[in-house]
């Protein structure tokens, strides 16, 4: 899972990146970090995965039912008790997309992923499709964001990650945003 990831990064992330696997109790099961990812990106993937396992709800859908576009709103004071209280029990809560929930085939949670250091839409579309490559049914089910192929190459390519490494000169390619819906996030 956290491969796949990673593979997904070096081919469509704007930046390395960080991904941190939990199991259904917030247990860490794998941590592993391309080089040259910001330093806090891997404490930023853990809590997005550990909002995922704490509410059982992605990263995106916790921002989404507590806080408004301008970054507030009516229950943003329940949101911000939430992270002090996560912070206060040493768990960090992530109200950002790129963490994002697992269930198996008979939809009982079993862990997420969390992926920190691109944009926050490529971080959830890499997450999305680690977790589904190894079958495990993801919430957010579809990534918010499509690839796009990118003639100049990224500035951290020809970096080894894991195994992983983007050469120099390849085309490169990157997450844009989906045209909205119009579909609205349930409070």
């Amino acid at each position: 899972m956290s491969r796949v990831a990673l593979q997904q990064a070096a081919l469509h992330a704007s930046a390395p990146v960080s991904v941190c696997v939990l199991d259904a109790t917030g247990r860490t099961l794998v941590v592993k970090t391309m080089v040259d990812c910001a330093t806090l990106a891997p404490d930023l993937a853990l809590a997005k995965a550990r909002t995922c396992v704490g509410f059982h709800m992605s990263s995106r859908t916790f921002k989404d039912s507590y806080v408004n576009g301008e970054g507030g709103g009516p229950k943003m004071p329940q949101a911000l008790a939430m992270v002090t209280i996560g912070a206060a029990a040493g768990q960090a809560v992530a109200s950002f997309p790129g963490g994002v929930l697992c269930r198996d085939g008979d939809m009982n949670v079993v862990g997420a992923i969390g992926v920190s250091g691109a944009r926050s839409d490529e971080d959830e579309h890499c997450a999305i499709l680690g977790a589904q490559a190894v079958g495990l049914v993801t919430e957010p089910a579809k990534a918010r964001c499509e690839t796009r192929v990118w003639t100049r190459t990224a500035p951290w390519a020809g970096r080894a990650a894991h195994g992983i490494e983007a050469r120099a000169g390849e085309v490169t390619s990157g997450c844009v945003p989906r045209k909205s819906t119009g579909a609205r996030a349930r409070s």
